[in-house]
């Protein structure tokens, strides 16, 4: 091998690192941008336990599809990703640790909704606060 040839194979190697290195850069920006957009057009419940004791069994119903949350700390929030199919409201329900029951129906959803997030503060006593928006 003369010296010309290795040095036409250093430069192929320089550059096939180099294009690689970029490629690489390139579709760890591509991830990123499709992950951000699936977080932005997601549809997300929200429940927040701020009742002071711990909710034991926890279920949001939309679209004819449940979503059932183990058991929730105090002071601890929960979050989901739901779809919308059709038109339809939220179903919450759910019982405390010291007995107390709690459901009701709140919201509205429509097919097409997107970034749409629902959120459920449970309070003392059972008592749902809800909000929705995007």
């Amino acid at each position: 091998m003369n010296v010309q040839t290795a040095e036409r194979t250093v430069v192929r190697v320089q550059f096939s690192l180099r294009f690689a290195m970029f490629a690489v850069a390139v579709i760890a920006v591509i991830v990123a941008v499709l992950a951000s957009a699936w977080r932005w057009t997601s549809n997300r419940v929200i429940v927040e336990n701020r009742s002071g004791t711990t909710i034991v069994s926890l279920t949001v119903t939309v679209g004819g599809r449940s979503i059932d949350f183990a058991s929730v700390p105090p002071g601890s929030t929960v979050e989901a990703v739901y779809r919308v199919d059709g038109d339809d409201s939220f179903a919450l329900e759910g019982k405390l640790s010291d007995g107390t029951q709690f459901n009701g129906r709140f919201g509205y959803v429509t097919n097409g909704m997107y970034g749409n997030t629902a959120r459920f503060i449970i309070e003392p006593g059972g008592r749902i606060s809800f909000s929705q928006g995007t």
